[in-house]
């Protein structure tokens, strides 16, 4: 047995050595290290650390129980390294160079709780960490990975095995982990964490169901994770400081024992009423809100409220300031003062907002009952004109009616000779037809707007002269309207167009083109042998009264 060993034996079998004791051996060629009794729990503890070690010394007693080999220069943990320390519970491998790992290089240590790879050069593959790794630490429960090797995949198949498992840190903050994806299988074989640290590990996305079956967790750390999607994340997002975070939900029911919440310096303004509602059903939990630009405004109010009645649940809480619209932040120590103060405010906002909103909608109702009214406009003005008429006169609106006169001539003041000269004559004085002609027959003194109305609702036909003219004059399109209004009342094919001059297609309004496109109509005949053709055949359109279809 090396001196070592004889001296550790003897210590663990002494009852009148101190637990403070330290015996320090002077390193071998092997490379041994300082050896003393751990003040907490009895146990044997060598430090080798800062010793240039390139492999595990082998002059270790078999009973040691913790094991500090950090910050030295080994390379490659060979098979059965620590074979002869069965008694081993915290080995510490960090800060070393490590590239390789065996399947078998921990074989023996089925008592070991804690082991420390973080800061060395280990790959997340199969070929550092192969599958069965992790096999023979049946007693495992915390694991440190973190800061290894750049822009390597999470090891999910090697941790399979480590079915104790609470605590897992692969935190990258060197930039060294590059896990992306959370799936649903990624933590299913250590179902017992209660602690989970990968911040900083260029988690993109994450699968609905992740942490679904970590019913023990306390802190999960997600934290500088900058391009994290957080559309699915909703069942596993705790311990989230740092981040860049705007809209915070998450599904917590299934983790009745969190204990803690780190929301810190994020970008929230405020959390949903779901989280509120998942946060009051977890008794013991508490929720950091530090650094975050809380909002106090009546979109926020619900939130404050909630903060107010479980004051209990909050953290430093005067270390969280609420900003108002206006860019002012109070600190939230005068949370009461300041719901109180907002909830007032809210009131009348909401009376403000009602008031506007009734506005609004009696806006809207009138620029639709305006736009209706232009679009309706001439039958608006001929009912109005009618009803005017018949108000004052007292008429009484009989079947058979009689009329005043045969026909209407709506005419162009440029186009007055054919009226004149020529349809006076031959349609009055020849036919015996009855005509109103404005400049004769209207009624002075009374509105030339009623005295169109009442000649057209006075006439059983309307003629119109049509001609350029006739469609550059105002009043001969409203007696056009008024006509074609009077026409739909009656239900009567009651309007005749005389094409006094052409006028193209393109030029005429819309209601004409469509009237001219399906009901026959006049040409002027100015020919000596056609004359007395177009006088007849207007007479006999005047004389015929015909239903419309």
């Amino acid at each position: 047995m090396t001196l070592a060993g004889i001296i550790l034996s003897f210590l663990a079998a002494s009852t009148s050595l101190s637990k403070d004791t330290t015996l320090n051996v002077r390193p071998l060629e092997n490379g041994c290290c300082v050896i003393s009794i751990e003040p907490n729990h009895g146990g044997i503890l060598a430090n080798c650390t800062y010793q240039g070690l390139r492999k595990v010394p082998t002059c270790l007693p078999r009973n040691v129980t913790t094991l500090l080999l950090s910050h030295n220069n080994i390379v490659e943990l060979p098979n059965r390294a620590f074979v002869h320390m069965s008694a081993l519970k915290l080995l510490d491998l960090s800060f070393n160079s490590l590239k390789y790992l065996n399947s078998g290089s921990f074989y023996g240590l089925s008592q070991l709780q804690s082991l420390n790879l973080a800061s060395n050069r280990l790959r997340y593959d199969n070929n550092s960490f192969a599958p069965t790794l992790f096999k023979p630490l049946v007693s495992l429960l915390k694991l440190s990975i973190n800061n290894n090797s750049e822009n390597t995949p999470y090891p999910d198949v090697s941790l399979s095995k480590l079915t104790s498992l609470v605590s897992l840190d692969m935190d990258g903050n060197s930039g060294f982990c590059n896990m992306q994806i959370l799936r649903n299988t990624t933590f299913s074989s250590v179902p017992f964490l209660k602690y989970v640290n990968i911040s900083n590990c260029n988690i993109i996305d994450t699968e609905h169901l992740t942490f679904h079956l970590l019913k023990g967790l306390h802190t999960i750390d997600v934290s500088l994770n900058q391009n994290m999607g957080f559309e699915n994340f909703s069942k596993a997002s705790f311990g989230l400081g740092g981040t860049a975070i705007k809209h915070f939900e998450a599904t917590l029911k299934p983790m009745p024992l969190l204990s803690y919440l780190d929301l810190s310096n994020n970008k929230l303004q405020r959390l949903s009423k779901d989280t509120l509602k998942e946060l009051e059903m977890i008794p013991n939990v508490t929720v950091d809100l530090r650094g975050n630009p809380i909002q106090c405004s009546c979109q926020a109010i619900d939130f404050l409220r909630w903060m107010k009645l479980n004051l209990h649940k909050l953290s430093n809480l005067s270390q969280v300031t609420c900003q108002y619209d206006n860019a002012s932040s109070f600190s939230m120590a005068k949370l009461r003062q300041i719901v109180e103060e907002l909830e007032s405010e809210c009131k009348h906002a909401d009376a403000a907002l009602g008031i506007v909103t009734a506005s609004s909608c009696i806006c809207i109702v009138l620029i639709i009952c305006v736009a209706l009214g232009y679009r309706h406009r001439w039958s608006i003005r001929y009912m109005y004109h009618i009803g005017r008429r018949r108000f004052w006169r007292n008429r009484e609106v009989v079947e058979e009616r009689q009329y005043q006169y045969d026909v209407f001539v709506s005419y162009a003041e440029s186009d007055r000779d054919i009226v004149i000269e020529e349809m006076i004559p031959e349609l009055e004085t020849k036919a015996g037809l009855r005509m109103c002609i404005h400049q004769r027959d209207f009624m002075p003194g009374q509105a030339i707007a009623s005295n169109i109305v009442d000649a057209i609702d006075n006439s059983r036909k309307t003629l119109i002269v049509l001609s350029p003219a006739f469609l550059g004059s105002d009043w001969c399109v409203f007696e056009y309207q008024i006509a074609l209004q009077s026409r739909v009342n009656r239900r009567q094919d009651n309007l005749l167009v005389l094409m006094y001059e052409h006028v193209p297609v393109k030029d005429l309004p819309k209601e004409m083109a469509l009237l001219l496109s399906n009901n026959s109509y006049l040409e002027y005949n100015a020919d000596v042998y056609g004359k007395e053709t177009f006088w007849q055949s207007l007479v006999e359109s005047l004389k015929t009264a015909q239903p419309l279809e």
